[in-house]
């Protein structure tokens, strides 16, 4: 009966199986749903599923008037782009033989540690990401940033220099950096050198680097 539901649903692939669901509760529909997608169309159910609640939030909380196909189709975008992120990196992962640590660690007292992570989309906006945990693992502070977006490889040196203005900014002066990405680690410890435009990031991330009384780089 809702009117931003029928809209979406109207306007994306779901809607010949949609139709057949049974419709006397949503947990009835999500069942029958369930059994009867998969993978990538799965996630979009759920997207799509998850945005008509933000959209009723908009109306109700805000009294807003979105167009919510517009919201739906972005979102949805933004969930098969994080899909396709996740196995770039976990490929990445399986095939270097740079090893790293699994779990989080807590750093020493004293030692702030700053975990970070990249957004990518292609053709469009990124985002960073920062979370600050003290030596309890107890969240200080988090940050995030949009920008313009790039290589996988190079939003992760992106994030780790967003991660040290952070530091910076909120005077944390003892810092241990931590990134999912091996070889963003590899060529900030080695001290990697060039042209390319991702090496005057790591020059960047070297300048804020000796602003810091101490500062270490780590791979999980």
């Amino acid at each position: 009966m809702c009117s931003i539901a029928k809209e979406v649903w109207e306007r994306s692939d779901l809607k010949a199986i949609l139709s057949d669901a049974p419709s006397s509760s949503c947990m009835e529909t999500w069942d029958w749903m369930f059994r009867k997608l998969n993978g990538e169309k799965l996630r979009r159910f759920m997207a799509l599923i998850w945005e008509i609640w933000r959209g009723r939030n908009l109306v109700l909380f805000e009294g807003a008037n979105p167009n919510m196909v517009a919201l739906a189709g972005g979102f949805c975008r933004y969930v098969e782009d994080y899909g396709v992120y996740n196995a770039r990196v976990r490929e990445a992962g399986a095939q270097s033989k740079q090893g790293g640590v699994s779990k989080w660690l807590k750093p020493p007292t004293g030692v702030v540690k700053i975990n970070v992570d990249a957004h990518v989309r292609e053709g469009g906006e990124g985002g960073l990401g920062v979370v600050v945990r003290d030596e309890s693992g107890t969240i200080l502070t988090t940050a995030t940033k949009r920008v313009k977006s790039s290589d996988p490889e190079c939003m992760e040196a992106l994030a780790i220099r967003y991660a040290l203005s952070v530091a910076l900014r909120y005077g944390f002066t003892n810092v241990w950096v931590e990134s999912n990405s091996q070889s963003v680690i590899h060529a900030i410890t080695s001290k990697a050198h060039g042209r390319k435009p991702i090496h005057h990031v790591y020059e960047d991330i070297n300048v804020a680097r000796a602003l810091l009384d101490f500062c270490i780089f780590t791979h999980a």
